[in-house]
């Protein structure tokens, strides 16, 4: 089991290296997201440290896309260490203040289900 602080610098180098390769954030997310499934499906820990840092990276750069919404509410059937807690803190209030752009793709998300869920 990786401890979320590496959990988190992966998934940030991971969304780093796509942007530097000319993605946009959007696609970066994305494809970070999909670089990290098969570590996201090992263990809970593992799904919930990189889904809430893909929500704080997207919400950094001021976009939610659907498939996050959909994974963050997985999460929170998770108990969570204080680490992850903080964030997910961090993440619920970001969202609350609604300084983003919701970004909808049907498509998707469906591949998204067709990933995570069992």
């Amino acid at each position: 089991m990786t401890d979320y602080k590496e959990t988190k610098e992966m998934v940030l180098e991971s969304f780093q290296d796509f942007t530097e390769e000319g993605f946009t954030s959007s696609q970066a997310l994305a494809a970070a997201l999909e670089d990290c499934a098969v570590f996201m499906r090992k263990s809970e820990t593992n799904f919930a440290g990189a889904t809430i840092a893909l929500s704080l990276i997207g919400l950094d750069n001021g976009l939610f896309p659907d498939y996050l919404e959909y994974l963050l509410k997985k999460v929170e059937r998770i108990t969570l260490s204080d680490d992850l807690k903080k964030d997910m803190d961090k993440v619920n209030t970001m969202l609350a203040v609604g300084d983003f752009s919701v970004e909808k793709d049907p498509k998707y998300l469906e591949r998204i289900k067709l990933i995570f869920d069992e």
